[in-house]
């Protein structure tokens, strides 16, 4: 029977299932899971730099350490209020230029007329956004399809998008035109099928990040290097600066490009004792 059946939900979860078992095939094989993939389409991956919903001092001076760090690719998290968001946004776009990519992430928090009113005044600003993703509630596709042909920023589905099925919806609805895929919440496997649904209906994909560690780090990756429909331009953010520790012998250097280990299998090395340390009993 088909395993969604017995146990829907918990994409997770069963994620971390699907990036072990392509692990052990890649070390089985001795060959990275990016070939198991399909093999690299490219080699380079730019990574976004992220700036958090704060005061606007705040996001200046955080948006200029980036940037002076070599960064272009920025995500931008808004807070929901459709007042001040387009101003924090304007004030980033002013100390930063018009050279670099700026991203918006609303995480749900706005209501569809909401999202209308705050992207239109961003629009009427000129600020040159590449996209905003889901600004609104992930079970209201309706509203996010209203929100999508009232605007001209693309609106990008990303909480909604937890299955293949999902993606799917989303189309039909018309609700988005990005879809963001995450192969560290849904695995390898379900992230391939996003892709390909994509792919087949010409809408263009971008690699989502969940704050992982170094596991998952190297999971996004592998997918990154291995398919060609995520946007390379549009970068994957990495939350490894946020981190005082990992449980990887191996860690990603911080940087604005990245790229897939070339090792078996995820091409990582668990630390036993870190993974000890850290383990928490339920």
């Amino acid at each position: 029977m088909d395993k969604m059946r017995i146990l829907p939900g918990h994409p997770i979860a069963k994620a971390a299932i699907d990036h072990a078992l392509y692990d052990i095939m890649g070390k089985a094989h001795r060959v990275p899971v990016y070939k198991l993939l399909g093999g690299a389409y490219r080699e380079k991956i730019s990574q976004a730099a992220f700036l958090g919903a704060k005061n606007v001092d705040d996001m200046r001076r955080e948006a200029l350490e980036w940037a002076e760090k070599g960064y272009d690719n920025f995500l931008v998290k808004l807070s929901g209020d459709p007042q001040k968001d387009p101003e924090r946004v304007k004030a980033i776009r002013e100390v930063l230029g018009d050279d670099v990519t700026l991203r918006l992430d609303a995480n749900e928090g706005y209501s569809p007329d909401t999202a209308i009113k705050a992207l239109r005044r961003m629009e009427a600003l000129d600020l040159n956004v590449m996209s905003c993703d889901q600004p609104v509630p992930r079970w209201d596709l309706d509203g996010m399809a209203r929100v999508a042909k009232a605007i001209d920023i693309p609106i990008c589905a990303d909480e909604c998008i937890n299955s293949p099925s999902d993606a799917i919806n989303v189309i039909r609805k018309e609700a988005a035109d990005i879809l963001t895929v995450k192969s560290s919440k849904v695995g390898f496997y379900n992230a391939k099928k996003i892709c390909a649904i994509a792919e087949a209906t010409d809408i263009p994909c971008e690699l989502g990040g969940m704050l992982t560690c170094g596991i998952g780090a190297a999971v996004d990756r592998h997918f990154a290097t291995s398919t060609k429909v995520v946007q390379h331009d549009e970068g994957v953010f990495s939350p490894l600066s946020l981190y005082k520790d990992d449980i990887v012998k191996n860690t990603f250097p911080i940087g604005p490009y990245t790229k897939a280990p070339n090792g078996p299998g995820l091409g990582i090395e668990i630390n036993e004792g870190k993974l000890k340390l850290y383990s928490v009993s339920l």
